[in-house]
């Protein structure tokens, strides 16, 4: 990550945009997978079970892995990334 913010400063802003456009009206985030495709159907008033997607096992998910920040290094990524952390709605956490 260092390097990255040495030599690519701003690049989780400039990786997200390549699947962002004018108009784009929601963004689906696996985290949330289920919660935001039901609220994508939803808005576009389709008929669907909601409890059946909610409850649905998970598939193919990897283990979650905690990953150890170095303080500095966060709050210099979260200051060169911060419009597309908060655009899209994923905690700064400094």
């Amino acid at each position: 990550m260092d390097k990255m913010v040495t030599l690519r400063p701003g690049y989780v802003a400039q990786l997200y945009s390549r699947y962002d456009w004018p108009g784009l009206s929601s963004v689906g985030k696996l985290e949330t997978i289920r919660e935001d495709l039901t609220r994508f159907l939803d808005t576009i008033n389709c008929a669907f079970d909601k409890s059946r997607i909610l409850e649905a096992p998970a598939l193919h998910k990897s283990r979650e892995v905690g990953l150890v920040w170095d303080q500095e290094l966060r709050k210099k990524v979260a200051e060169l990334d911060k419009l597309a952390f908060v655009k899209y709605g994923y905690d700064l956490g400094v």
